[in-house]
């Protein structure tokens, strides 16, 4: 009888889920239920030599704050909802470094504001404050000078992937990924074929996805890599490993999610989900701030830029609470809907 070589049946994702018939206000709410006295008293600290008491009060008010620039935010258009939107992004940042990795913040942005050429090359220059803070805090090489562009950002966040593409702004640099496993340890990556050109794709992706060249070859067809070493996914739960220490997760929970590959090179800061989002979120503020009329064109009704920036704005309100709330966690948060 032949062996059978049976798949895996999942999406290898691991974490925590909730379930709200409200993701989006539940992700809000809980972090909300951290900012609260009498939640945030409970809570302990790990460095029994910071001052404890300063950090809790400093975060209680900060996700105050937040929650506040949000409310402000949903009233407003895209002339100016990026500012709030913002502010409540950089103040529950501040809050959560403050308690969970126990880093008071630096009273700076860690940003600042450089126009260019045109909306997506504005960029961002790293300086010592909050944003460059938390890119400590999630293991980030980082120095004082280097910049982020709003196209950097938006082309490598998932969940705005399947709708970056424009003449204006050319082609996301994420792949979405569909991770096939079996209980031999075989495991494939499959790229989508309707959004990669598989030729080129074949010729490049070595280049183009160099921390996935030791563990990966090119399959024989398509646009498709295989494992080289089985014993790396011999069992689900290695294969779940493998999958978040390569690949980018989906935020939205499945039992056939797709994962992502995000396209490197020697230009761009790599830089993970919640920092693209408070990067790209610093830059839209700043042209409400000092450059609204680079924004008054694509607030027009007719406006595809404004329509993509509109759903970006819905997906960072989305998003990423459901990001701070991972960080909080530290391991991956889902919210979802009751299946």
């Amino acid at each position: 009888m032949a062996n059978l070589d049976f798949r895996y049946i999942g999406s290898f994702q691991t974490g925590t889920v909730f379930e709200a018939e409200e993701p989006l206000e539940e992700s809000w709410n809980r972090l909300a239920r951290i900012g609260t006295s009498d939640y945030s008293a409970a809570l302990r600290p790990s460095n029994l030599k910071i001052h404890w008491e300063a950090h809790r009060k400093y975060a209680v008010v900060r996700i105050r704050q937040a929650l506040e620039f949000r409310v402000a935010a949903s009233s407003g258009s895209l002339l100016t909802q990026p500012l709030p939107f913002y502010y409540a992004f950089l103040n529950l940042t501040r809050a959560l470094l403050a308690i969970i990795p126990e880093v008071m913040p630096k009273p700076g942005h860690g940003l600042r504001h450089k126009l260019g050429g045109d909306l997506w090359a504005c960029t961002a220059e790293l300086v010592p404050g909050t944003f460059t803070d938390l890119l400590t805090t999630l293991g980030v090489d980082w120095s004082s000078g280097q910049t982020i562009s709003l196209s950097d950002c938006l082309s490598r966040i998932p969940e705005v992937a399947a709708i970056y593409s424009a003449p204006s702004r050319g082609k996301p640099n994420v792949s979405p990924v569909r991770v096939r496993g079996h209980h031999s340890g075989k495991l494939s990556l499959e790229f989508d074929e309707r959004l990669v050109d598989v030729q080129e794709f074949r010729a490049e992706w070595a280049l183009r996805h160099p921390s996935l060249r030791p563990y990966f070859e090119l399959n024989d067809k398509g646009a498709i890599l295989n494992l080289l070493d089985t014993s790396r996914a011999e069992t689900y739960e290695a294969a779940c490993e493998l999958c978040s220490e390569l690949l980018t997760n989906s935020l939205m929970f499945s039992q056939s999610a797709t994962w992502y590959a995000e396209r490197e090179d020697n230009t761009s800061l790599l830089v993970p989900g919640i920092a693209k989002y408070l990067a790209a979120m610093f830059i839209l503020g700043s042209l409400v701030r000092y450059e609204p009329d680079l924004l008054a064109d694509a607030a027009l009704p007719a406006s595809e830029t404004g329509w993509f920036l509109d759903r970006f704005i819905r997906a960072a309100d989305r998003f990423f609470p459901q990001l701070a709330l991972s960080f909080a966690y530290k391991n991956p948060v889902y919210v979802r809907r009751p299946v």
